[in-house]
């Protein structure tokens, strides 16, 4: 997990809401997402992580960023609390997921995406 989330530091922290489907208090303390900008790949990160033995579902609106159009990159690590040597799964999806209104996180996981952006 250390490898997954240092790779993807990004250059600047966007501060951020996210809706998620449960009004449980305690629910939504185990979801947190965060949002940064990497200059120098001109990327937008998204980090979603979920502590639940349950999938979720979150509502993310990236209406407010530039997007370019092309290939977004998706890397989950998923597994059991007490699952050793797990490794990320990296998919490479396209521009129909920002269509979609829900995002799934599944259980026990740490999902990144990579957004490109347009050129400023």
């Amino acid at each position: 997990m250390q490898q997954l989330f240092g790779v993807n530091t990004g250059s600047a922290y966007i501060p951020t809401s996210v809706q998620i489907d449960q009004t449980n208090e305690g629910v939504r303390k185990r979801i947190s997402f965060s949002v940064l900008e990497d200059s120098l790949s001109n990327s937008l990160i998204v980090k979603a992580v979920n502590v639940l033995p349950v999938e979720v579902q979150a509502s993310v609106d990236l209406s407010g960023f530039t997007l370019a159009k092309g290939t977004i990159e998706k890397s989950t690590l998923s597994g059991e609390l007490a699952a050793r040597n797990v490794l990320p799964v990296h998919e490479q999806l396209h521009a129909e997921f920002l269509e979609q209104k829900q995002w799934i996180l599944k259980p026990y996981s740490v999902t990144v995406f990579r957004f490109p952006l347009k050129e400023k």
